[in-house]
């Protein structure tokens, strides 16, 4: 198989700026030029990068050929298809299987194009806890980059107005502030873009963050499995650990404050995916503690409420008084509580606004709300024929559950006496017999 002719370079384009300079701001360079019909072709580059830059597999039957900066595979190699300032000389050479040609003479070429890196939030505009996650509540914005010495600058702030000329770049680090406010109350996805250009050749890049101006107020009060007694939703408890739970803006922080806003942070909680939070804080003295729920979240943004708070209450009520008397004590007395009623209803007083238990030794039979002012009187379930000792037992809205009142001993009898029966006494019954009633 006969080895290819050496390939010619006979031109290039784009040679921007002033022609015939071989400067060029082209970072991806076509090259054309006059090479073995079906050998294939490689241009090399020497100098500011070493290495295939492009490869076509077959030159055309023409001879002619035209190749770009890529072409063929990921050349140069991690460039994305474009070539970085600097100085190279590109050479060509052609292959027919194993029979590989002389490279060509080389072409020299200056690549000076647009330069733009670097493009980021300003470490004051990127808000909240971190100035380096790309959240911000800045409704203006500056960002930071470094362009080319002399390159023309736009930006598009992704507010719809398009790309405003800014200036020129200096070849260092630039700061630039957007002019025109975001509008607030919103959270959205934000594109800014940066276009550099030289010799009329420009190079774009971008930066996406979130921008949160969208306040969601937290809430949250003692959890339900914290909450004892009759209800889960009074926030009375005797739990001295008690754990908060909520809702509030995904991501953010809640701080838990028992006071006013000005009151220490003595808890913390993160929103989860869910949107919700629970914390467990550490241990309370008995006390009625508001509760503030601060709310910061990525963006930076606050918002706090300070509503109704919770109590912790671990002490015990006092044993329930219990009356010595029963309504409905049936019979000659009205207060020996023997009683053919045998649904008794027992009273007596206690701590206001408790549960009241009767109980029949272990059994309960009985439970009643006191009132305000610690008034109570139980009705029993029924009761069988006999004496039954009751106690009285008081638990209070946080759960704690008193001692066993003093005894209350009731006679349940239901059972009529026999019918009595008449005869003449023996002395009053004359006669032969004395008991034949004659």
């Amino acid at each position: 198989m006969p080895t290819p002719s050496t390939p010619v370079i006979t031109g290039y384009s784009t040679d921007t700026g002033t022609v015939g300079d071989n400067i060029t701001s082209d970072r991806s360079i076509t090259f054309t030029g006059t090479g073995t019909p079906g050998a294939s072709l490689e241009i090399v580059a020497f100098g500011a990068y070493t290495g295939t830059v492009a490869f076509l597999s077959a030159i055309p039957a023409s001879g002619n050929w035209t190749v770009t900066v890529g072409d063929g595979g990921s050349y140069p190699v991690g460039s994305d298809g474009e070539l970085q300032n600097g100085s190279y000389s590109f050479r060509a050479g052609s292959r027919i299987g194993a029979d590989a040609s002389s490279l060509s003479s080389a072409l020299d070429i200056t690549v000076d194009g647009p330069e733009l890196s670097g493009i980021d939030l300003t470490s004051a505009s990127d808000t909240g806890s971190s100035n380096t996650d790309n959240y911000t509540a800045d409704s203006t914005p500056a960002i930071e980059f470094t362009a080319g010495n002399g390159d023309a600058l736009e930006i598009d702030w992704g507010d719809g107005l398009g790309y405003q000329s800014v200036g020129t770049g200096t070849g260092g680090s630039q700061t630039f502030t957007n002019p025109n406010a975001y509008p607030g109350g919103i959270t959205e996805e934000k594109t800014i873009l940066v276009r550099s250009t030289k010799d009329g050749t420009s190079t774009v890049e971008s930066l996406t963050f979130t921008y949160d101006r969208e306040t969601i107020s937290p809430n949250g009060n003692i959890d339900a499995s914290s909450d004892t007694g009759s209800s889960q939703t009074d926030h009375i408890t005797s739990d001295t650990t008690p754990t908060l739970s909520g809702t509030g803006e995904v991501g953010a922080t809640i701080e838990i404050k028992l006071g006013d806003g000005l009151s220490p942070t003595v808890a913390t909680a993160v929103v989860g995916s869910g949107g919700t939070w629970s914390t467990t804080l550490s241990a309370l003295s008995d006390g009625s503690y508001p509760l503030t729920l601060r709310s910061v979240d990525k963006a930076g943004n606050v918002t706090q409420l300070s509503g109704a708070g919770f109590t912790i209450d671990t002490t015990d009520p006092a044993a329930p008084a219990i009356s010595t008397t029963i309504s409905h004590d049936t019979g000659i007395s009205s207060s020996d509580r023997v009683t053919q009623d045998d649904t008794v209803r027992v009273s007596g007083t206690t701590e206001a606004n408790t549960v009241v238990r009767i109980y029949d030794g272990a059994v309960l039979v009985g439970i009643d709300q006191t009132t305000s002012t610690g008034n109570w009187a139980i009705t029993t379930s029924s009761l069988s024929d006999g004496v039954h000792t009751l106690r009285a037992e008081a638990e209070d809205l946080a759960g704690n559950k008193s001692i066993l009142s003093s005894p209350l001993d009731v006679t349940i009898d239901t059972t009529a006496p026999a019918a009595p029966t008449l005869d003449l006494a023996a002395a009053s019954d004359t006669g032969a017999s004395d008991s034949d009633d004659v």
